[in-house]
């Protein structure tokens, strides 16, 4: 129990649950505590250890994420002395957006597409040992309630990389949301795809080739295996040279919309594709290698949890496609065929998309854009107005 709240004191947020019964006494009697973290889930049995260990982390800044919280206040109030000091209740939050007072389970399965295991509402939640059906529906009254786990976040749960800072702990965030991608594609865990220490090691090493990323302490053959060497040294890349994507991005406003780093960081991790030119002779940098010459952010669609009316509007009207968030080619480089080059590495990606789509400003007017979209081959598909500043865009779609 100490090691367990020693890892919850670690954590920004928990989900919390108990199973209790109270048809024989005025009291409820607490018969099981549920907690699931970041990259972890336990099952605490309070017949066997003492659950005022767990006060500690009521009183803490964790934030607990619960799920019609009443009863287990109760429960914490009378086994730990207090309740949590800070509290997000999921049924409540739910009704604050219209979805009246649901279940944990109809939440779930609105929301996340997740059918949970029906409990039995006879179940003997003292009886020992438990049953694996019993264990089963515990586990899972918390396994979901903190949502899907979102790569860019995932550094959060590296405590030695919190300790890193410029562009180590760029590259460290940015090795971290590739390998929760990773895990989450090939469904194994995030310290089989990568332990914590390589890659922490190969944020602050920052190996330029495959041979040096072999040399980085705590890789080995299995972690390279099936290109996954080519992929890491390409996060490194990508991280690298988010600065100059950013400064560069900026230049292009009101072409395109103004990114801070931060967001522009987001993207980098978030989006399918994540694509940097680079032209020799063009903008090389102070040690002779050559600088961002132009980036593509592209998604595939529908289905990604994007806030763009943009890519909304074709996730209404086609059933595959990828999309170009956005494409930026430094001044010096433009005449070059890097925009064209840029495109045609997005559209090889495609796999049983129908079409390429993209946005041009039409007011203010990308005259720019808009040829080298329509000498490309792109269709205009559609135009909206976009934002609160008399923004218009042209709808582009190339079939593939």
């Amino acid at each position: 129990m100490v090691d367990l709240v020693g890892v919850l004191l670690e954590q920004r947020r928990i989900a919390v649950d108990t199973e209790f019964h109270r048809e024989r006494t005025y009291h409820p009697k607490v018969a099981l505590l549920q907690v699931a973290w970041s990259d972890g889930l336990a099952l605490v049995d309070p017949l066997a250890v003492d659950l005022r260990a767990f006060a500690p982390v009521l009183a803490s800044d964790v934030l607990f994420v619960m799920h019609a919280a009443g009863q287990d206040l109760e429960v914490f109030d009378r086994a730990c002395g207090t309740g949590p000091r800070h509290l997000f209740d999921t049924q409540l939050a739910a009704g604050f957006v219209g979805l009246s007072t649901p279940s944990l389970s109809s939440l779930c399965e609105r929301e996340l597409g997740i059918r949970l295991p029906k409990g039995d509402r006879l179940s003997d939640w003292l009886a020992r040992p438990l049953s694996g059906s019993q264990l089963e529906y515990a586990a899972a009254d918390v396994a979901h309630l903190l949502g899907p786990r979102d790569p860019h976040s995932a550094w959060e749960r590296i405590k030695e990389l919190k300790r890193l800072r410029g562009d180590a702990f760029a590259r460290g965030r940015a090795l971290a949301a590739w390998r929760e991608r990773t895990a989450d594609q090939l469904d194994l865990p995030v310290r089989t795809v990568l332990p914590d220490l390589a890659l922490v090691a190969i944020a602050q090493g920052d190996p330029g080739d495959e041979e040096a990323l072999r040399a980085v302490r705590g890789v080995d053959g299995r972690h390279l295996r099936n290109g996954a060497a080519a992929k890491i040294l390409s996060a490194l890349r990508g991280a690298g040279d988010l600065p100059a994507i950013e400064g560069m991005n900026t230049a292009a406003v009101p072409a395109v919309n103004e990114l801070s780093a931060e967001e522009v960081a987001w993207f980098a991790e978030a989006t399918h594709t994540f694509l940097v030119a680079e032209v020799g002779g063009v903008g090389d940098g102070p040690d002779g290698a050559p600088a961002p010459a132009g980036f593509l952010f592209g998604l595939e669609g529908p289905g990604i949890d994007y806030a763009s009316a943009n890519y909304r509007w074709f996730c209404e009207r086609y059933e595959r496609f990828l999309y170009v968030d956005r494409i930026v080619v430094d001044p010096p480089a433009q005449g070059l065929g890097v925009g064209r080059s840029l495109y045609e590495a997005f559209a090889v990606r495609a796999d049983g998309q129908s079409h390429l789509c993209a946005e041009v400003n039409v007011r203010p007017r990308n005259d720019r854009s808009l040829a080298f979209h329509e000498a490309f081959g792109f269709r205009a598909v559609g135009e909206q107005e976009t934002g609160s500043e008399g923004k218009r865009v042209r709808m582009f779609a190339l079939e593939l």
